[in-house]
C-alpha cells in the first residue's frame, strides 16, 4: 500500500473513534423530576401497612427534590443522573451512608422511624436534602 493510503485510513479511524467517544459522552438527560408513589389498588384495612416508594433524582449537582415528606415505613430511591459520582450521607448521625453512586446508579433507604433526616453528598457537601418521615 502507498503511504498516503495508510495515512488516510489511520485518519478515518481516528476521527471515527473520537466521534464515537464524544457521541457517547454528550448524551442529553431529561430534566424532569419524577416522584413516584406506588399505591396498591387493594383497599387497605387497619392491619395493612401501605408502603410507598419515592424517587429523588441527583442531577446538575443537586438533589432535585431537596425536601420530601413521607410516612414512616416508606422508601426513597435516589438515582444519579450526573456523570460525577455522588453519595447520600447523613449530615448528622449515620442512618444514610451510601457508597459512591455512579451515573444511573441508585441507592435506596426505608425510613422506618419518624423523624427529620438531613443529608448531603460527601464529595460535594453543598448538595443538601431533607427527608421528613411522619
Amino acid at each position: 500500500m502507498k503511504t498516503s493510503t495508510i495515512i488516510a485510513i489511520a485518519v478515518i479511524l481516528i476521527v471515527a473513534v473520537v466521534g464515537a467517544y464524544f457521541w457517547t459522552q454528550n448524551e442529553t438527560v431529561d430534566d424532569t423530576v419524577n416522584i413516584v408513589q406506588n399505591n396498591s389498588n387493594a383497599v387497605p384495612n387497619e392491619n395493612d401497612n401501605v408502603v410507598d416508594d419515592y424517587e429523588v433524582a441527583i442531577e446538575n449537582f443537586e438533589f432535585q427534590t431537596s425536601e420530601l415528606r413521607i410516612k414512616a415505613g416508606d422508601r426513597v430511591i435516589w438515582t444519579n443522573m450526573d456523570s460525577s459520582m455522588h453519595t447520600v450521607t447523613s449530615d448528622t448521625g449515620n442512618e444514610l451512608d451510601s457508597p459512591l453512586i455512579s451515573r444511573l446508579g441508585t441507592f435506596s433507604y426505608t425510613f422506618n422511624k419518624i423523624g427529620t433526616y438531613e443529608y448531603l453528598c460527601a464529595p460535594h457537601p453543598y448538595m443538601k436534602g431533607k427527608i421528613i418521615a411522619e
